[in-house]
């Protein structure tokens, strides 16, 4: 039974801890073996069945060892994929549940969600983060280190480039081209192309940063902080 290391412990990492867990022992050639985050007390006042072992610098890997991606932001993924490739192999967990039609591509190192729906013709590629609930229509795809938040609507014929967030709840209309490293604000709805490194936000989507290019964020980052939400109305 292969080593199974949970590649940052905060908020998703606890949620694909519960997710692994549900995946029947029938299904697995791996056992989660714990963390690596960090912060080592990143765990502390959570529960858990795992503890963080350490952080990037972990030396004690075995060769049948496995590592899954529990961080959302493309910069973070990017940072632990350089530092980690050459040294632990990095798993693709697609819940059992999954819907997956015909002509489906998934890279290596991509994590989903509970309950996605990928349709037909889909190419999603590597260390790409697709969260629970969201819908993947025909003809898409997805390049590496995107991210999609939980409840996200993708129609057919859109792709979402590298690097790219796509906050919770968004929508986007078929055929719409998101750019390199662009921010698709919560909840907002896309009917036109997003260019790359912008942040759109509101239904209808419209400009709200002009460049949101960003340095590397923490390996607990989740990634929230960093999807835009509408501004409130008072």
């Amino acid at each position: 039974m292969n080593r199974l290391f949970i590649i940052g412990a905060g908020g998703f990492g606890r949620e694909l801890e519960s997710w692994l867990d549900r995946v029947p022992e029938s299904l697995r050639d791996w056992r989660i073996y714990g963390y690596l985050d960090d912060d080592p007390h990143a765990l502390n006042g959570y529960p858990s069945d795992y503890a963080v072992l350490g952080d990037l610098t972990y030396s004690r890997f075995l060769d049948s060892d496995l590592a899954v991606l529990a961080v959302a932001s493309p910069a973070a993924k990017r940072t632990i994929v350089s530092r980690l490739s050459e040294r632990v192999e990095f798993f693709s967990f697609v819940p059992p549940e999954t819907l997956i039609g015909k002509s489906v591509e998934i890279g290596r190192g991509t994590v989903l969600g509970l309950n996605c729906m990928l349709t037909t013709n889909v190419r999603v590629g590597e260390f790409v983060t697709i969260n629970s609930h969201s819908s993947i229509g025909h003809d898409v795809q997805i390049e590496s280190y995107a991210s999609l938040m939980g409840n996200v609507m993708v129609s057919g014929k859109c792709s979402i480039g590298s690097g790219a967030v796509i906050g919770t709840g968004s929508n986007l209309v078929p055929s719409r081209r998101i750019g390199e490293s662009a921010v698709v604000g919560a909840s907002a709805g896309v009917f036109r192309h997003v260019a790359a490194h912008t942040t759109v936000i509101g239904n209808p989507a419209r400009l709200f940063i002009e460049d949101c290019r960003v340095p590397e964020v923490p390996l607990a980052d989740d990634c929230t902080r960093n999807v835009v939400a509408p501004p409130t109305r008072s």
